[in-house]
């Protein structure tokens, strides 16, 4: 649909701008680069949230709590050992270097 919805706001783009109205055609590409960055953004948050595994996608969530390792690992009934390899794969697989930024991709990834 707001690949359907690009073409027509390239279009009305074009339609304005052949009739000299280069305001509407300017606001009309605006537009477009508008819906296609959104959509470059809900695409990859959609791939990196396919790449978690759903352990990975819990230990975002928690990590969203503010809970420390330790805590995570006592919840989820693991080693603090192998919650941090889930955060070294989490971080690995989405290019976050930092919790913070872990947390950023648990705030986008809610639905």
């Amino acid at each position: 649909m707001a690949a359907e919805a690009l073409k027509y706001f390239n279009l009305a783009a074009h339609l304005y701008r052949d009739h000299g109205d280069n305001d509407r055609a300017a606001a009309c590409r605006e537009a477009a680069r508008e819906l296609a960055d959104t959509n470059v953004r809900r695409t990859r948050r959609d791939r990196t949230a396919m790449l978690l595994t759903p352990r990975e996608r819990e230990i975002v969530q928690l990590i969203a709590a503010d809970m420390s390792n330790g805590d995570i690992a006592a919840k989820l009934v693991l080693s603090v050992r192998t919650v941090e390899n889930h955060i070294r794969n989490i971080r690995r697989k989405t290019g976050a270097s930092t919790r913070g930024e872990i947390v950023a991709l648990a705030s986008t990834n809610k639905r």
